[in-house]
């Protein structure tokens, strides 16, 4: 249809004049809402990626402890990795445990 013919129909016809009429006055709220709708989502996939990194940076990151002296300056220096070992020594594990009781106990007491 050409211009000229649509005009004549809209002419003859109200009801294909006010469908005219509302897909112009709401055409571009549909448009804007599908524009934002689409930002909406984009947004939430760049939060979601967001999470996934924080998550995945916590997850992998490693602290090694360090033997640490304070040299005649009085600088730290590291002097080695600290290892996991062995409490072999039964007296030293009573002497733990008893520590324990005892900080247990003060702090009841606050």
């Amino acid at each position: 249809m050409e211009k000229s013919e649509v005009r004549q129909v809209l002419a003859t016809n109200p009801y294909a004049a006010g469908r005219t009429e509302a897909t112009e006055r709401y055409g571009r709220l549909a448009k804007n809402a599908a524009k934002w709708q689409g930002i909406t989502y984009f947004m939430l996939l760049c939060c979601a990626a967001c999470v996934y990194a924080v998550i995945h940076m916590a997850s992998t990151v490693t602290k090694v402890p360090y033997m640490v002296q304070v040299n005649r300056h009085g600088y730290y220096v590291a002097v080695a990795p600290i290892k996991p070992g062995r409490i072999d020594d039964q007296s030293l594990i009573e002497t733990i445990i008893n520590r324990y009781r005892e900080d247990i106990k003060k702090n009841g007491e606050k």
